[in-house]
């Protein structure tokens, strides 16, 4: 979102050559940061939204088109790099009852874009071509209702190998593997005695999955082999149906977790068990007030040895190198300037103001 400061925070992004590309937390406007120097620029404002947080979570990137996935949002965002344009595709409410999230996981097969359900009842298919949106398996039989919460959730954060999206179910204790090829999915029951995961990362034929409270499960998929590593540093934000971390790296026999509502970045070893906490990440970044509200980071993106993790409510992007340890931080850098020359002349923005956004024509005012 954009503050008095003018400072905007994102929920993920897609990072292409140097920059960031992301959609604002309170889905306002399209901007583009540069990793390296953390300079922010809105590329797009878009019409006014409705005032909330996490619009959109996954950012798809295709054949220079972004594709930002609805979660409290009720369109899919289709953004065209090259003409700066947006078109908006409604979502049907139907299969989006109640206020929960309605799309986490997504990915792009062939010219289909699969959007995957969290509160919402069917998978969701969204053709590039024809733009047709489809609605395919409804399913509510594996949702779970939170009790905290009173809602019903299906699919956490997935990933896409080849042709088949693997998906951690919130409330049961397996994975779902969807062919995007057959429209078929097939339930694995991991017997982990957790009551549902929120992250996973495949490699080969091991799953590493992350529960809400922090729980990190070791499942081998030809072996049936399960093992847990306890977090001990679970926290009452779980009671909430929030989550401690948003982002799971695997990385050379460790893994690393980002936190949403937790407190530390952590490295753990699969081989002994040893937990490492890092506290001093943020190197003098501030957190706006909605941390209590959205959390640190969202998912982030990993890129070889490298994690970057965008900022839900700091005013930074933070980088951390997986084989040195080594974390540093870019401020983000709102170049107003510069958004206002890319959007247009001054006097035609003035003329034109209810498609400005709020706060840059309240800084084209002071001017």
């Amino acid at each position: 979102m954009m503050n008095k400061e003018k400072k905007i925070y994102f929920s993920n992004g897609v990072i292409i050559g140097q920059n960031c590309w992301c959609c604002a937390e309170d889905g306002q406007e399209i901007c583009k940061t540069n990793i390296i120097t953390g300079m922010t620029t809105i590329v797009k404002c878009l019409d006014e939204r409705i005032s909330g947080y996490s619009f959109y979570n996954s950012v798809i990137y295709n054949e220079e088109r972004l594709y930002f996935i609805p979660l409290l949002s009720d369109v899919l965002l289709v953004y065209d790099i090259n003409k700066n344009n947006v078109e908006e595709y409604e979502i049907d409410s139907n299969i989006c009852r109640g206020k929960g999230a309605k799309f986490i996981s997504a990915g792009i097969y062939k010219d289909n874009m699969y959007m995957f359900p969290c509160c919402a009842d069917h998978v969701c298919r969204f053709n590039v071509i024809s733009k047709e949106i489809e609605y395919l398996q409804n399913i509510t039989n594996m949702q779970a209702k939170n009790s905290s919460t009173g809602l019903t959730y299906c699919f956490g954060t997935g990933v896409k190998c080849d042709e088949i999206f693997w998906l951690p179910v919130l409330g049961r204790d397996m994975i779902v593997a969807y062919s995007m090829f057959t429209n078929e999915y097939r339930e694995y029951v991991i017997d982990s005695k957790e009551e549902g995961f929120r992250y996973l990362v495949k490699i080969d034929d091991d799953f590493y999955l992350l529960t809400r409270n922090g729980n990190v499960v070791h499942w081998n998929l030809e072996r049936g082999f399960c093992k847990k590593y306890d977090n001990p540093n679970a926290t009452e934000k779980v009671a909430l149906g929030r989550n401690i971390y948003s982002k799971i790296v695997y990385f050379e026999n460790a893994i690393w977790l980002f936190p949403a509502f937790g407190v530390n970045i952590v490295r753990l070893d699969l081989m002994s068990g040893e937990r490492i906490e890092y506290s001093d990440y943020k190197d003098g970044l501030q957190e706006s007030d909605a941390i209590s509200e959205i959390g640190i980071f969202g998912e982030g993106m990993q890129n070889g040895e490298e994690v970057i993790m965008f900022p839900h409510t700091l005013n930074g992007l933070v980088r951390i190198n997986l084989r040195s340890t080594e974390i540093t931080t870019s401020r983000l850098v709102h170049n107003i300037g510069e958004t206002v020359l890319s959007l247009g002349k001054e006097e035609d923005l003035i003329e034109n103001k209810e498609n400005v956004g709020k706060e840059i024509f309240k800084y084209i005012g002071k001017c």
